[in-house]
């Protein structure tokens, strides 16, 4: 959708540096409405990517969730979302790119 409609956001005014962060704002607003049939897509469309971004993949995990158990669990977590580390900081690539294949492998199926 970006490279699609880039021309068209930069006219708007949107830096093309900084489409993806216009996208990945739109994503988690969905997210943040706990609307996470809808979300759900968009996060793991979104993570593939950007597969190091972190927060969004916490995320995805957490729409596959029971509804109930999100809001049970919700203030009583150890560490919120926003102390998760930022994207772009694992160190382990390779590794870490393996794991998210096979993860979005199983998920799409």
């Amino acid at each position: 959708m970006i490279d699609r409609y880039a021309a068209r956001l930069v006219a708007a005014g949107i830096p093309r540096n900084k489409l993806w962060n216009a996208h990945r704002n739109a994503v988690c607003l969905v997210y943040y409405r706990r609307e996470f049939d809808a979300a759900r897509k968009l996060l793991w469309d979104y993570w593939k990517e950007h597969p190091l971004d972190v927060r969004m993949l916490a995320y995805a995990c957490i729409t596959l969730l029971p509804s109930g158990m999100v809001a049970s669990l919700r203030g009583r977590l150890g560490r919120p979302a926003s102390e998760l580390p930022p994207s772009g900081t694992v160190e382990d690539c390779a590794g870490w790119l393996r794991a998210l294949a096979q993860i979005s492998n199983d998920l799409a199926t």
